[in-house]
Order: C-alpha cells, then sequence, then structure tokens
C-alpha cells in the first residue's frame, strides 16, 4: 500500500508540470491562464504561442499520462494502481497544486494514460475523440466523448470497482471542466472556436481579439 501511496503522490507531481504555462511565461512574459480561453493546454498555447510551443505541450501532456500508468504496470502489481496513477496524474495535470489548482482540462494527459492502460482503449479513446470532435466541430465535446469512452472502457473490463469508480471521477471533472464551452456552444458558438477554423488559421492569436480579457465573446468572422 505504501508504494501505491508514493506512485498516486509522484503521478500527481508529474501533472503539475505544464510546459504551456512554462512557455507563456518564457515566450510571452504571460500567465497563459489569463489570457486566450484562460486555460493551460494545448489549444491555448498554440493560441498564445504557437503551434511549435503547442506541439511540444501535447506531446508532453500525452506523455506524462503514459509515463505514469507505464511506472505502475512496470513496478506495481495489479488494475488499481494502474487506475489510480491515471487518476492522479490527469488531476495533477487540472488541480496542480504549483499553479493554484488551476490547470488545464486534462484532455492530452488522459489520452497518454489510455495508452499505458491498453491498446485497445488508446484506440478507442483516439477514435471517438477524433470522430466527435471532426462531427460537431467543436474539440470540448469530442473530449466529452472521450472521458465517457474511459468509463465505458473501465465499466466493461473492471465492473462496478474502484478502477470504474475513478474512471468516472475522471469523466465527471473533465465534462465539468468544459461546462463553459458547453455554454457557449448551446448558445451558438460565440467565443468557442470552431475545430475546423482553428486548423485553418493555425489556431486564434490573442492579439486578434478585440479584448483578450473577453474571450468568451469572440465571433468567427
Amino acid at each position: 500500500m505504501k508504494k501505491i501511496i508514493v506512485s498516486a503522490i509522484l503521478s500527481y507531481l508529474l501533472g503539475c508540470v505544464h510546459l504551456a504555462h512554462y512557455f507563456g511565461k518564457k515566450v510571452k512574459n504571460v500567465d497563459i491562464r489569463t489570457t486566450g480561453s484562460h486555460n493551460s493546454g494545448t489549444a491555448n498555447a498554440i493560441m498564445v504561442v504557437g503551434w511549435r510551443y503547442g506541439l511540444m505541450t501535447l506531446v508532453f501532456d500525452v506523455f506524462k499520462g503514459f509515463f505514469a500508468v507505464y511506472a505502475a504496470r512496470r513496478f506495481l502489481t495489479g488494475a488499481l494502481p494502474v487506475y489510480i496513477n491515471a487518476f492522479s496524474v490527469i488531476m495533477g495535470h487540472i488541480f496542480p497544486v504549483t499553479m493554484k489548482f488551476h490547470g488545464g482540462k486534462g484532455v492530452a494527459t488522459l489520452v497518454g494514460s489510455s495508452l499505458g492502460i491498453s491498446t485497445v482503449l488508446f484506440a478507442c479513446l483516439l477514435g471517438v475523440l477524433v470522430f466527435v470532435t471532426l462531427l460537431t466541430n467543436y474539440i470540448a465535446i469530442g473530449d466529452a466523448g472521450a472521458a465517457c469512452t474511459f468509463a465505458s472502457y473501465a465499466y466493461y473490463i473492471h465492473g462496478l470497482s474502484v478502477m470504474f469508480g475513478l474512471a468516472c471521477i475522471v469523466m465527471v471533472v473533465m465534462i465539468a471542466r468544459h461546462m463553459e464551452n458547453y455554454r457557449r456552444i448551446a448558445a451558438g458558438g460565440a467565443g468557442e472556436v470552431p475545430i475546423d477554423f482553428f486548423i485553418k488559421q493555425r489556431g486564434i492569436k490573442p492579439d486578434d481579439l478585440e479584448d483578450i480579457d473577453d474571450f468568451k465573446n469572440y465571433k468567427i468572422k
């Protein structure tokens, strides 16, 4: 049990490491959580500091999820430590103690964790994420699909168990973190950048907005 607790703590601390926040400070000398979409994640890193730094952020966030789960599989026994580490690294990314518990939304870290758990889960989760995003044109909805896939997989493999409970908490927290996105989409999409426009324009730079602190009112022209 002691090893599981130590592993969970280390996974949480790994999740607390945010390249998006670091790049925002180093490149633009801004707290990335106070500009753009006010989120310390890949999409906002692309918007604030550009595609190169955004993609490095994506790779690292995926890696830390994978590494936390791989460590549990390598050094501990059973499915429970695997899910505990996945839960911990994702919660560290979303609620980092190093950033006053205001981090990212955890999607890339969830993708990395799923790869560490099972290639089948990874393929299903990534497929749902991409398909739903392209179908709806909003990545926030794709993210919800990915979170639900994670919980569904845990139930299918482990039934009503602690593993399923942890996956459900991840799902609920991730969906809750996107509630503002869903409200904007339901209200017509003002301030929510469609994925096709985002890719076509290589992101939306905060300098393009009339009021950087009022991103939610930004309208695609």
